[in-house]
This record gives C-alpha cells, sequence and structure tokens, in this order.
C-alpha cells in the first residue's frame, strides 16, 4: 500500500522500470493508493466489499512488483519523501517471517527453523510464470527460471532475512537448491495441458547459514497433482504454511487457508490458491488505517502494530467494536 502518492511522476517511472505484470491502484481517499499485482487484483473488489474501502478505478499495463523495495526506495527518498510503502500478503508477508517471528516469543533456545509452502498450482492460471518462471509442463532437461543459479537466493532471501534480523543473527550466506519430479499422466490444469513425463512438481530450497550451519531454511514444494512427489512434505490442504522451530520448547505450526466462495471472492475456478488469495489481499487492505498512521518510509510489518481488522468483518455480530 501507497500512502501520500500518486501515479503522477514517480508512478510512470515505477510502471517504466519494472514491466511486465498487471498493476491495480484503487482510490482510497486523497494521496493514498492500494496496489497489487494480478491475479490479488481480482480478490480485491470482494475484499473491499468487507471492509467499505473504496472501489477500483483504474489498471494501468504494464505493472510493478511492490515486492522489489531496492527499486522502489530510491524513487521514494529522493522525490518523495513524505510517502510510506508496506508491501504484504500471507507470503511474504505473515505465514513464514511475521508469523515466524511471533511463534519465537516462546523460545527459550532456538537450533534450527524449517519453513515451509505446500502448495498445489492446479488452480493458477498465470501460463508464462507456470511454464517459463517455474517450468511445469516443461522437459525434465529443460532450466525453468527459477533453477538458474542466484533466482532462488534472490527470491526467497529477504524472507530468511526478516527472521534473522528479527533474531539478531547475521547470515553468512544464503544457500539454495532446485529439484523437479515428473508427473506418470496427463493433466488438464488451469494454466493449460501438463503432458505425462514432464515437470509436475517441484521443489525450491533456500538455506540460511551462520558459522557453517542451516539455522533457517525455506521450502516451497509446488505441484499440479498431489500425488505427485509422493517422497516430499505435503500438507493437509492444497496450500499449507508450516513452521518448525527446533529448540526448546519444539514449535510447530500449520496454517491453511481455504476459500468457500471463490465466486463471491472475484476467483472463480480457484479451489485450491483461493483461501491463500484471499488472506493475501486483505494482509494489505486490513493494514491500511495502521500505514496511513505510521510515519514515512518503507515499512516491515515488525514497524506496524498488529493490523487487526475493523469490526465490519464481524458483519452482524452484536458488541463488535473497531480497534482504537
Amino acid at each position: 500500500m501507497l500512502r501520500g502518492l500518486g501515479l503522477g511522476q514517480v508512478g510512470r517511472q515505477l510502471l517504466a522500470r519494472l514491466p511486465g505484470q498487471r498493476l491495480e491502484v484503487a482510490a482510497l481517499g486523497a494521496g493514498h493508493r492500494l496496489v497489487t499485482g494480478d491475479p490479488l487484483a481480482r480478490v480485491l473488489d470482494g475484499a473491499r466489499r468487507l471492509t467499505g474501502v473504496g472501489r477500483a478505478d483504474r489498471v494501468a499495463r504494464p505493472g510493478v512488483v511492490l515486492t522489489a523495495a531496492a527499486l522502489v526506495d530510491p524513487l521514494w527518498r529522493d522525490e518523495v519523501g513524505q510517502a510510506s510503502l508496506f508491501a504484504s500478503g500471507i507470503h511474504p508477508g505473515f505465514a513464514l517471517d511475521q508469523l515466524v517471528v511471533t511463534l519465537t516469543t516462546q523460545s527459550k533456545s532456538i537450533d534450527a527453523i524449517h519453513l515451509y509452502e505446500l502448495g498445489m498450482y492446479d488452480d493458477y492460471a498465470a501460463e508464462d510464470t507456470m511454464t517459463t518462471v517455474l517450468g511445469f509442463g516443461q522437459p525434465m532437461e529443460s532450466e525453468p527460471m527459477m533453477a538458474i543459479p542466484g533466482i532462488i537466493g534472490t527470491a526467497f532471501g529477504g524472507h530468511i532475512r526478516f527472521v534473522a534480523d528479527a533474531l539478531g543473527l547475521t547470515l553468512s550466506e544464503v544457500t539454495e537448491h532446485f529439484d523437479s519430479r515428473p508427473t506418470d499422466r496427463t493433466l488438464d490444469v488451469a494454466h493449460g495441458r501438463v503432458e505425462a513425463g514432464t515437470r509436475g512438481a517441484i521443489r525450491m530450497r533456500a538455506a540460511g547459514v551462520v558459522d557453517g550451519r542451516e539455522v533457517i531454511v525455506l521450502e516451497h514444494i509446488t505441484r499440479v497433482g498431489r500425488d505427485i512427489a509422493p517422497e516430499w512434505p505435503i500438507g493437509p490442504g492444497n496450500v499449507t504454511y508450516r513452521i518448525e522451530i527446533e529448540g526448546d520448547p519444539d514449535l510447530e505450526c500449520t496454517l491453511v487457508p481455504s476459500l468457500k466462495d471463490p465466486d463471491g471472492a472475484g476467483i472463480p475456478g480457484m479451489t485450491s490458491g483461493g483461501g491463500a488469495m484471499m488472506a493475501s489481499a486483505m494482509r494489505v487492505v486490513n493494514a491500511i488505517p495502521y500505514v496511513v498512521a505510521a510515519p514515512p518510509g518503507l515499512l516491515r510489518s515488525l514497524d506496524l502494530p498488529l493490523t487487526v481488522p475493523t469490526a465490519e468483518v464481524f458483519g452482524s455480530v452484536a458488541g463488535a467494536t473497531s480497534p482504537a
């Protein structure tokens, strides 16, 4: 979410520098903008119906990936000064970073942290992302973008460093690994056909290292069929976030977002990932009053209080009051 920043010159520069993804800008009142990439844009109307915040009134192409804060920051600092940026979602933004840090408040000692996103992507219709970036449906000998050295570390390193910084750890490096498995049958999924013998599951792993030892490990295990790569971990839901903290005490937390009515949320057909999409949108929508009240700058979730939603999320529940 952007506070104090219209599209203007800075917005045009961002759009020019970061092409390739749809951008939706929602009017939130004077000087405020809510920005998301497709497909999250599709759930914002449903999210705003829950909160009464604005409406989508402009769609611009090309788009901007706002998690690329390193690219946004110079524009911010030099040309805006009084703007604030808060980029969030269920992951990154909560399940495998802020929630992890919250769980460690119960720890006497910590030996290692292992984090998982275990996801079914059978309902994800972004063809280029699914094929070129992740490699689904491609020959096993092909090299998708995520297998290129440095990409996993770049994509997942921020999550790992977020947790490390919160715990006062200095990482010596972030290592990475990509693996994949074929599907034994042809599958027709949202982005297209995945032929038997082509890539049907991927495992992406990044690890933060301290003194030669892996202390924070983040893995994405993603499939287009639940029975592909049965030797790999799989969650109880179609999208599962799992946190394992080894220490004193040992802690394990499993988060499974799901959605009763994808059609009503504006994402028809998203039976696997709909809950995560809605949760991601609501992380941003619910943060609006807190970002507006925050000082200018790039904001992490640890810089804000808990972004508790207003009472409207409870509908007609008697006695509900908004947070102070």
